[in-house]
């Protein structure tokens, strides 16, 4: 075989080459999946905090209108806080507020937070339903103490955790748990406009996600 030859047959053997891998390159390339972005939608309301609310809810009969949502919670926020020794679920729904307006799962306080659904109180001012109040540990007896006369506190267990259960009429009714504990004493509580014998549950259920370190 001469040299014409052999020039022609790697010439082939090239052109085969080139072409099967343009072939699998080509297959290759159209079997792959294509990744698209998720179609996910900005949420562009305003965020009510205890900070701006007054700058939105000034008083007027345009603002005391609004009207929030009461959806029930769909997910849970882990809250922990290791300088007041505690953590626990804070239930939140996302789609809580309305089309203009939406809240944090939770807003944090001087002395607490407050969490859940809002809701428009006397005087334009927006409340969240439920709160959360630090206060210095101390012995059930001292903490009945502080409780005022005509109530009826009662003592029981939630789980392992010592609580007083008691319900607080005035301007409106507020059911209050207070949990016993090492570094603090925990005081969860409904706000005005709930309903306090439902809510007095749903805050147990919050107890008892409680834990105290």
């Amino acid at each position: 075989m001469n040299q014409k030859s052999i020039i022609a047959i790697l010439g082939v053997v090239v052109v085969i080459l080139i072409g099967t891998t343009v072939y699998f390159a080509t297959l290759n390339k159209v079997s792959q999946p294509v990744a698209t972005a998720p179609n996910v939608q900005a949420d562009n309301r305003i965020l009510l905090t205890p900070q701006n609310t007054s700058q939105y809810f000034t008083g007027t009969s345009t603002d005391c209108k609004e009207t929030f949502n009461f959806e029930p919670a769909d997910i849970n926020i882990l809250y922990t806080d290791d300088t007041r020794g505690l953590s626990f679920d804070v239930p939140f729904n996302k789609n809580w507020g309305n089309k203009k307006y939406k809240f944090n799962s939770f807003d944090l306080e001087n002395d607490g937070l407050s969490f859940g659904p809002a809701s428009l109180f006397e005087g334009c001012s927006v409340i969240r339903s439920y709160s959360l109040k630090f206060k210095p540990a101390q012995s059930v007896e001292k903490a009945i103490a502080e409780i005022e006369k005509g109530i009826t506190p009662i003592t029981t267990k939630i789980d392992d955790l010592t609580v007083i259960k008691y319900v607080q009429a005035d301007m409106c009714t507020n059911s209050f748990i207070e949990v016993i504990g090492k570094k603090y004493n925990y005081l969860f509580s409904t706000s005005c406009g709930v309903d306090a014998t439902k809510d007095t549950q749903y805050l147990e259920d919050v107890v008892k996600s409680l834990t105290i370190k």
